[in-house]
């Protein structure tokens, strides 16, 4: 069994009131069974033509995010299945759309909904300007917190059996949920 626990403040400058987030890095089917933002990461891949696999799937709800390693897994838990299905969850992330025809593409997981991050922003603030934006721009825009997003993370391997704490870091500040929480709190005000 492969578990890596860590817990770390991210965004000490900022806002966020949920700051602390507790990470679980884990192969074991049935710690996955039990776990809301969608972020993948692809293995690398040698040849151009092969279209890589999603190797890693990334789900964060309030203060607790689960990086589910894909290939490790000997099957794909009826639970997440639900999670992913449910109509009762709004899933948000930037890519979310793309992110989730991957993960319909590679194992057949279908997601019910997803909130592209993004144009989100722009009804929120009633503008056309954050549509295209990243990560690292709708965090600065809506947060006020600048993140870095480091080229030789983002490119890694992500599907080697163990990630380095840089990966892990990375995939949970991916955080598309604080932006979603805040965005969302903007629509139901």
């Amino acid at each position: 069994m492969i578990e890596h626990y860590a817990s770390f403040s991210p965004y000490p400058s900022s806002n966020i009131s949920e700051s602390d987030i507790q990470i679980l890095v884990t192969d074991q089917h049935k710690m996955a069974d039990s776990i809301v933002t969608i972020n993948i990461a692809d293995c690398l891949v040698a040849f151009a033509s092969y279209q890589s696999k999603v190797s890693t799937l990334q789900l964060c709800q309030r203060t607790r995010c689960i990086i589910i390693q894909r290939p490790r897994l000997y099957y794909i838990p009826n639970s997440l299945r639900s999670l992913l299905s449910s109509r009762s969850i709004t899933f948000v992330g930037v890519s979310i759309t793309q992110d989730i025809a991957k993960l319909d593409r590679d194992y057949g997981l279908k997601c019910w909904s997803g909130t592209e991050l993004g144009p989100l922003a722009d009804r929120v603030y009633r503008t056309q300007c954050y549509g295209r934006a990243g990560l690292v721009g709708l965090m600065y825009r809506v947060l006020g917190v600048g993140i870095q997003k480091p080229g030789h993370v983002t490119r890694s391997n992500w599907g080697k059996i163990f990630l380095c704490n840089e990966q892990i870091e990375y995939a949970t500040v991916y955080a598309s949920l604080a932006i979603g929480k805040e965005l969302l709190s903007g629509i139901y005000k």
